[in-house]
């Protein structure tokens, strides 16, 4: 499931940097129902931003492209180490995570900053 989530998520990013500067559809459900963008709008644009070379861009496009860049070069990465050394480290990261995220005030402090980035967002119009 994780795997074609992070190819769905590679593809994405591949059609968003081949057809950069174009026109494009407003896929994102909450921007096109509600006509505003969700803590996530501007995270592809600001992945491209980074692979440009503009890391201040990018982390002002979204801050989220941070996390973003962590998935899409650490989970490949270990996917390959686990697949190689026959280990299960992607599996014992995600339930880390998930550990960490029933502490209340963790999962507070992720919503909180997720909540700053979005009104950034709506403030910058993404």
């Amino acid at each position: 499931m994780l795997a074609t989530l992070f190819t769905l998520g590679v593809g994405w990013l591949a059609m968003g940097y081949m057809f950069e500067g174009q026109q494009s559809l407003t896929v994102c459900p909450s921007k096109w129902i509600y006509h505003w963008p969700c803590p996530t709008c501007g995270t592809t644009r600001a992945f491209l931003l980074l692979l440009h070379g503009h890391p201040v861009e990018a982390f002002w496009k979204n801050p989220n492209v941070v996390p973003a860049v962590l998935f899409m070069v650490g989970f490949p990465t270990v996917g390959i180490y686990d697949f190689f050394a026959g280990k299960h480290v992607v599996r014992a990261v995600f339930q880390w995570i998930g550990r960490q995220l029933k502490r209340r005030w963790l999962l507070t402090l992720v919503l909180v900053c997720e909540g700053l980035i979005w009104a950034h967002n709506i403030y910058i119009g993404n």
